[in-house]
């Protein structure tokens, strides 16, 4: 299996092709729709005469296909997973990330009132999140966005034995201290 397959790699033959994309704007819509040539395009030259074509017209849009998609919220931070997000995000190594979710728990100096810790403990186990934290960030939503975008109350699963539970998941204290 392994030298057939190494045979099919040494015998495979790149093809070029084009993609031909793009972006119209819709009436009633507020992003543009976009729009993807489905026919294959083999060279330069043919993308170059599509595009050319249909530079001297107009688009004519006749459906829009819209879908919707509901998304989980994530699990509120633990600390491997902080960890693990700011890598992937942001490209911080472990040390880097704890250094500044120290920094953010102990205090950053905010004009006029002082020296605010602007997370909660960083070093836990734990994804329980107190009822306060909870009622807060339902009514920042509420306030910020609106009632529709308030979700159903989720139950955060059980944890296993071995988790420390003194503290509470990481997160912001206090949802008024935005960018």
């Amino acid at each position: 299996m392994i030298s057939d397959r190494e045979n099919e790699i040494n015998d495979f033959i790149p093809e070029e092709y084009w993609t031909v994309e793009a972006n119209l704007m819709v009436p009633g819509q507020k992003k543009a729709v976009d729009f993807h040539y489905i026919e294959e395009v083999k060279t330069e030259k043919e993308a170059e005469e599509i595009l050319a074509a249909a530079n001297k017209g107009d688009f004519t849009v006749t459906e829009i296909k819209q879908s919707q998609r509901t998304k989980k919220a994530p699990q509120p931070f633990t600390t491997s997973t902080m960890q693990q997000s700011a890598a992937k995000r942001i490209n911080f190594s472990t040390s880097k990330t704890m250094r500044v979710a120290q920094q953010l728990y102990e205090g950053v100096e905010i004009a006029k009132r002082g020296t605010i810790g602007l997370i909660t403990y960083l070093r836990t186990d734990s994804t329980r999140i107190s009822d306060e934290a909870d009622a807060a960030a339902r009514n920042y939503i509420k306030e910020t966005y609106g009632e529709e975008y308030v979700a159903e109350a989720v139950l955060a699963a059980k944890q296993g034995k071995n988790v420390q539970d003194a503290h509470e998941a990481i997160r912001p204290t206090d949802l008024s201290n935005t960018p």
